[in-house]
């Protein structure tokens, strides 16, 4: 396993190589008089039983997940835990349900797909830290057992993070906390003690502290000034490359790499991630953040705008004119699970699709469906009756010229077969045995 992402890992930058003279009591007094060595192996002993709470836990939030790039590869993936054995791990896939967060932007996720066993004992203290939160029941002690844990290991800006957020929960600790972290870091205690400085992960939207000198606080500041401009670009590249155009007409841009609302958030914390750099105070840069701003809000508007109107064509029954419609707004805003289903839906109507799916008047409009359904499965892997919808769309689209239409829909309904069948009987819902039937049914038809 390579280098995890969590909340502890806001910012790297060079460091005075940690002072190891004797540390005064002050932050570890509660544990009895042990040797800070005794504290991390006391920690990492009880790690295994402690992730195995985890995996009992009943809600998402209180999992333990980490993001995490496999030995040999250069993909990083958000994982969850989902067994425990001895010193080793099981964590799995994790992907995107149709449950919805809207005061986070986010999508509910569940377990699903790949699963990679790991020795939990190895992973880095920054993949460890993510699965321990005060707000999820850890104490004052366990957090400060993490942080000695980490350094003992020389993950000192993880045993920081840790500790500063302690520091915002406990300000009667702080003292003892600036304490041993000047001790660790070699650093000289400042006057007005150390600096409490906010962090946010842009990528994995994860916000942070640190207690910084002002020299390491400024040291910080010159690193975030080199990634600022690199994460500009990647923004507008995200957002499509076209400013310019008016919404509905960006027919050079590629469309953004995320949902319109999720890429105005990513937009807005942009700003909050790169706080405080020059970079980001010049007028140009910040003119040019603006535009992007400006203009995923006008599509977004757009959008939202346009798509009464295309739910109009289909009420005064104009089935073309519903589906291009949609089409459109579907490449304004591609990832917008609404727009999605509004336009498979639309475009399957429009395809006109008859004999249990194996012709259809307008078979375009039924390959433009099985790729919006296909472009829902790829989002939402777990809802299982878009393999059948896109599954009888490829089979129409087969009769026209669209010649791997059959093949296709075999494989989105043998998904479907493949899976129910695999659920134990007393886990099945009604649905379930409905899409399974389903899917037999097309299958039958397809051979």
């Amino acid at each position: 396993m390579r280098a995890c992402t969590a909340a502890y890992a806001a910012a790297v930058f060079l460091f005075a190589a940690p002072f190891l003279a004797p540390l005064s009591a002050g932050l570890l007094d509660s544990f009895g008089g042990k040797s800070e060595a005794d504290i991390a192996a006391d920690f990492e002993a009880a790690m295994p039983k402690f992730l195995e709470g985890k995996v009992a836990e009943g809600e998402p939030d209180r999992k333990a997940r980490m993001h995490y790039t496999p030995r040999g590869t250069k993909t990083e993936l958000f994982v969850q835990c989902i067994e425990v054995k001895g010193e080793k791990s099981r964590w799995q896939d994790l992907v995107t349900t149709q449950s919805w967060y809207p005061d986070r932007l986010e999508y509910m996720l569940a377990p699903h797909g790949a699963i990679h066993e790991v020795e939990t004992l190895k992973l880095p203290a920054e993949c460890v830290a993510g699965w321990y939160s005060m707000r999820n029941g850890q104490t004052v002690q366990d957090m400060i057992a993490l942080a000695v844990w980490a350094a003992q290991r020389n993950e000192l800006m993880v045993a920081n993070a840790v500790l500063a957020g302690v520091a915002q929960r406990q300000q009667d600790r702080r003292a003892d906390i600036e304490a041993w972290l000047c001790t660790k870091l070699g650093w000289s205690a400042p006057k007005d003690g150390l600096l409490l400085v906010e962090t946010h992960d842009l990528e994995h939207n994860i916000d942070g502290a640190l207690l910084l000198t002002p020299q390491a606080a400024a040291d910080r500041i010159k690193n975030l000034e080199k990634e600022a401009g690199e994460a500009l670009k990647q923004l507008e590249l995200m957002q499509g490359g076209d400013v310019k155009s008016k919404p509905g007409r960006r027919r050079g841009a590629k469309g953004p790499s995320m949902r319109l609302d999720q890429l105005a958030n990513y937009c807005e914390r942009y700003k909050k991630a790169y706080a405080g750099t020059k970079f980001i105070e010049g007028k140009k840069n910040l003119e040019k953040l603006e535009k992007i701003i400006e203009t995923v809000k006008a599509d977004l508007d757009y959008v939202n705008t346009e798509k009464f109107k295309a739910e109009r064509l289909g009420i005064d029954n104009d089935l073309k004119g519903c589906a291009d419609a949609w089409i459109r707004l579907k490449e304004i805003d591609p990832y917008n699970p609404e727009v999605l289903v509004k336009a498979g839906e639309a475009c399957s109507k429009a395809a006109v699709i008859t004999d249990g799916a194996r012709k259809a008047e307008n078979p375009d409009y039924a390959y433009w469906a099985a790729q919006t359904y296909d472009d829902l499965i790829r989002l939402f892997p777990l809802q299982i009756a878009y393999y059948n919808h896109a599954g009888v769309n490829w089979l129409a689209a087969s009769s026209g010229k669209y010649s791997d239409g059959k093949k296709n829909a075999k494989q989105r309904h043998e998904h479907v077969v493949k899976t129910i069948e695999a659920k134990p009987a007393d886990q099945r819902v009604e649905n379930d045995t409905k899409n399974l039937e389903f899917a037999k049914r097309q299958l039958d038809l397809i051979k």
